[in-house]
């Protein structure tokens, strides 16, 4: 197992490496000017990131890549702040939770808050549950679907960055309740198969969101 309990990680390569190893735990702890990766877990049986601080590091804050196996990731109540690329890449995490996190940005050249993909799986996975986040300042946009569909809600609010406030790509289906996706270039992009579910006014179920962005909410590049 890799663990990190209380330290602070600065000045390395890859502050956090885990690979075929039992779990991977870090609870408040500091990870800055990592020269790759702050954290990078892979193929690991469980992931846990808890109340850390995450602060100019030049590639992610935090990447799992879980490659299919079953691998609870659960990132709860952590800050993310101002590095280089994504605040967080969770790629083929079966029903990831991120939860109470922070992710603040001012780097026009960093890519989004959170990029939630499925990129290593034959089948369909639950979805990750994102819930009460915070995420802006980013250059790309907020958060990116590629092939995943998860769960955004509970006041999650995805604000002021550069591009777009949720990017879904490859036939990516999010379901997007109770958030705030304001003062983005655009809100909501969708491509590739993609129909994200926002919820209506006058359905049984509604989105209740609060979408205001400079050029479009909602923009549909699928064909008719």
């Amino acid at each position: 197992s890799a663990s990190a309990d209380g330290c602070t990680i600065k000045d390395a390569v890859v502050g956090l490496e885990a690979t075929h190893c039992s779990a991977l735990q870090a609870t408040r702890d500091t990870f800055r000017n990592c020269l790759i990766d702050a954290i990078s877990s892979r193929r690991n049986l469980a992931s846990l990131i808890v109340d850390s601080y995450f602060t100019d590091n030049a590639n992610c804050d935090v990447l799992v890549n879980n490659g299919a196996t079953v691998s609870p990731c659960t990132i709860i109540g952590n800050k993310f702040i101002n590095s280089a690329d994504y605040g967080m890449w969770i790629d083929s995490a079966i029903a990831p939770t991120i939860t109470s996190n922070r992710l603040v940005n001012n780097r026009s050249t960093s890519q989004y808050g959170i990029g939630s993909c499925q990129t290593n799986m034959i089948q369909p996975q639950p979805p990750a549950d994102i819930r009460s986040d915070t995420i802006t300042g980013y250059g790309q946009g907020g958060i990116l679907c590629e092939g995943s569909s998860p769960h955004v809600y509970g006041r999650t609010d995805i604000e002021s960055n550069v591009g777009v406030g949720i990017c879904c790509l490859l036939g990516s289906n999010p379901t997007v309740e109770s958030c705030k996706i304001c003062n983005q270039n655009d809100g909501v992009v969708a491509s590739g198969t993609s129909y994200p579910n926002l919820g209506s006014l006058g359905s049984m179920v509604s989105g209740y969101n609060s979408i205001n962005n400079l050029s479009f909410n909602v923009i549909n590049w699928n064909a008719p």
